[in-house]
């Protein structure tokens, strides 16, 4: 890949992470920070291929959900993670995720069953809506690309915003749990 394309892809990345970002902490699900887990972040490099397979194929007729979806997984991840990381570590999670209904129903499958919350309640209510207005985002600035569709490029911009919307649901499901972040250094351990 060429530098400039790969500076381009960044900061696309960059600006889409700091654009949802800021819509998510005006809505008061997420606090200017997002969480970051580098466990999560590696299982979701090595796994993101098996949602990928399910994804790709849907981007034409369902797109917000072939973005948002990532989102989820990200939710799932962070749960797991909190709940039963030790024992569900080694096993691919995204298939754990989308086995427990199937790919179609992944945002009830961890808001439901891997979560625990109501589906009729206003937390879900209120994330739905923020994972719309979110995916519309995501989409929005995509098509103001004019990246050629079913391109490399439109791959690598997918790709690109897939992650940052596996980074959205890690962080929110994160702060739903009341995990604080805070940057430390070493020295101030000592």
């Amino acid at each position: 890949m060429e530098q400039e394309d790969l500076t381009y892809l960044n900061e696309f990345e960059h600006s889409l992470r700091q654009e949802l970002l800021r819509y998510c902490t005006e809505k008061k699900l997420l606090n200017g920070q997002l969480y970051q887990v580098e466990e999560l972040d590696e299982k979701w490099h090595i796994e993101m291929p098996y949602y990928c397979a399910d994804a790709v194929p849907e981007i034409a007729k369902y797109p917000h959900s072939s973005i948002v979806w990532a989102a989820y997984v990200g939710m799932g991840y962070a749960a797991v993670w909190d709940d039963s990381w030790n024992t569900k570590k080694d096993i691919n999670l995204y298939q754990m995720i989308r086995d427990t209904k199937d790919y179609d129903h992944i945002d009830e499958a961890v808001v439901e069953t891997i979560i625990g919350l109501d589906p009729k309640g206003e937390e879900v209510r209120l994330l739905t809506e923020v994972m719309i207005a979110c995916a519309n985002t995501a989409l929005t600035r995509i098509h103001k690309e004019e990246i050629e569709p079913q391109s490399k490029m439109a791959f690598y911009v997918y790709a690109r915003c897939i992650t940052v919307f596996f980074s959205l649901g890690v962080a929110l499901e994160l702060k739903r749990r009341g995990y604080l972040y805070q940057k430390m250094k070493i020295s101030d351990l000592n």
